[in-house]
């Protein structure tokens, strides 16, 4: 190596390291999917089209899915298989949402955007057990623990 070399070596600055940070709650967690998913992720927010397709998700365990079809049939008050903003009405707590508080939105719009995160891209206002499920599966990729996965459904939904 020349001199030269070496100089340039050692006038260049470190890399800083940079620390993942805090691991999320998984209410934190929850509510990071469900904006990523509402948002359509950075892509969508900066307006260009997504290039590819999401890719298939992992196949869930069957304790996944049990826990998962638990915290849809604790929202879906009618059992008709579909949840609405009607079946959300008492079950998510509207009031505290920042902007049904400063006023900007009525308690059915607030349910509208909560329910919204799971619903298909036609949102339809109805959520059918499948887009929950489908919903799910994406998060479910994610987490290697089914233990922890069934956790999180259980205390995001007060399963």
């Amino acid at each position: 190596m020349k001199k030269s070399e070496l100089r340039l070596r050692k006038r260049r600055p470190e890399r800083p390291v940079v620390s993942p940070g805090p691991t999320p709650s998984p209410l934190q967690l929850q509510v990071l999917c469900l904006e990523e998913r509402r948002t359509g992720g950075a892509a969508k927010q900066e307006n260009k089209p997504r290039s590819f397709p999401a890719p298939p998700q992992p196949p869930m365990s069957e304790a996944r899915k049990e826990v998962v079809g638990e915290a849809f049939r604790k929202l879906d008050k009618t059992g008709d298989g579909c949840v609405t903003v009607e079946d959300l009405q008492g079950v998510y707590q509207s009031q505290t949402h920042p902007k049904f508080k400063s006023g900007e939105w009525t308690e059915e719009e607030v349910l509208r955007f909560f329910l919204d995160s799971f619903d298909s891209p036609e949102k339809d206002g109805k959520v059918t057990a499948e887009e929950f499920l489908d919903y799910y599966s994406g998060i479910s990729a994610s987490i290697n623990s089914d233990e922890y996965f069934v956790d999180m459904v259980k205390a995001a939904w007060k399963l």
